[in-house]
């Protein structure tokens, strides 16, 4: 199965197997911006997801290869080196048809708190669960917490609770898991 064949990391971004092994979903990384593609072995073309001056991250394959799922994080002249990032320009999900390209906000995150993107370790940072659900973290109320949605769009789902930081994350054999 080809996406057990190949999966990589680096400075051009990940390149990820679509379920049917028709395609490649993979992210430029552009010094400035990053723009979420798909490559079609068949066809030999690009399609690019809604480019845009923001970052586009993280793409995942809906189990039927007809979508992908990518976190977007908008276009800001505020960059610190070090200390810590609390409020940022809010990050969200967003979900693509593979065949169009065009793309929607399934989640935002809300503005302060909660706006700056904190990653798990994980191999994808968002997850496509049973049900048709994303999974994905957010420091909403300043843990690192699991929260879904649906890939059509709606409210969050907190799924983790407490005062402590989700840093592992992983899908189960079982996507309900």
């Amino acid at each position: 199965k080809p996406s057990q064949l190949f999966k990589a990391r680096g400075g051009a971004g990940a390149l990820t197997w679509s379920p049917d092994g028709s395609k490649l979903a993979f992210v430029s990384r552009r010094g400035t911006h990053s723009f979420a593609g798909i490559y079609d072995l068949e066809a030999k073309s690009i399609r690019w997801m809604e480019p845009s001056l923001g970052w586009d991250e993280d793409p995942v394959w809906s189990p039927d290869s007809k979508r992908i799922a990518y976190r977007h994080t908008p276009f800001t002249k505020a960059f610190t080196l070090f200390g810590p990032k609390r409020e940022a320009p809010p990050w969200s999900v967003r979900v693509a048809v593979v065949a169009t390209g065009e793309s929607k906000p399934v989640f935002t995150a809300e503005a302060g708190r909660g706006s700056v993107y904190h990653a798990t370790v994980a191999e994808h940072q968002i997850l496509w669960a049973a049900g048709d659900l994303l999974v994905f973290p957010w420091e909403r109320d300043g843990w690192n917490h699991l929260y879904s949605v649906p890939a059509g769009g709606g409210s969050p789902k907190r799924l983790t609770y407490g005062a402590c930081e989700v840093e592992y994350v992983a899908l189960g054999a079982d996507p309900k898991e």
